[in-house]
């Protein structure tokens, strides 16, 4: 009796929890819908986005209950744009002046800035390839920050022999500060 008694209690407690959480719903309305496939757009929608994914996009009337609302005022709605290499912490910004004129709370600073820019702008995914992505990147999962869903690279991500390849800037320096010929072959 007992096990059953306790089968039982775990099958409520189970019901009980599925039925109290609750998707987070947004439905956006009198929007023009692109969606990449036709060359034109459809006019007069609804969509319907639960838990970050679209669930539902029509021409008639959505009833959901419990949903955010957000008239589009016929203004265009489309797919999130994907960044697929970028640097949040560079845009705009070279190498040299990095190194020589900025400091790191500045370049955080102007990351945050940049992500909320990038967001606005249609970019909801962003691959950062090199940079201080992955602190920004936790920074706006946690919802201290707004911004695109990142993946951050860590290191800078480039061919050899590109911007991104520092081993010839050692190479180079090690070369130039070398004492005699023959350490400078060395490299």
């Amino acid at each position: 009796m007992k096990n059953r008694t306790l089968k039982m209690s775990v099958v409520a407690v189970s019901c009980s929890l599925a039925f109290s959480v609750s998707a987070e719903s947004t439905l956006f309305t009198n929007v023009n819908v692109f969606d990449g496939k036709k060359d034109e757009l459809l006019k007069n929608y609804q969509v319907l986005v639960v838990d970050n994914k679209i669930s539902k996009v029509s021409s008639e009337a959505i009833s959901v209950q419990d949903a955010t609302v957000i008239d589009g005022k016929g203004m265009t709605l489309m797919p999130g744009l994907i960044e697929g290499h970028g640097h949040l912490q560079m845009n705009g910004t070279s190498l040299p002046d990095i190194e020589n004129n900025r400091n790191w709370e500045e370049l955080a600073a102007r990351s945050a800035a940049r992500a909320k820019s990038a967001l606005m702008s249609g970019f909801t995914t962003w691959r950062d390839a090199g940079g201080m992505g992955a602190g920004l990147k936790k920074t706006i999962d946690s919802g201290e920050l707004v911004g695109p869903r990142i993946y951050p690279s860590g290191a800078f991500i480039g061919p050899t022999g590109s911007h991104a390849d520092f081993r010839n800037f050692i190479r180079l320096t090690k070369r130039s500060t070398a004492t005699t010929p023959q350490a400078a072959a060395l490299g």
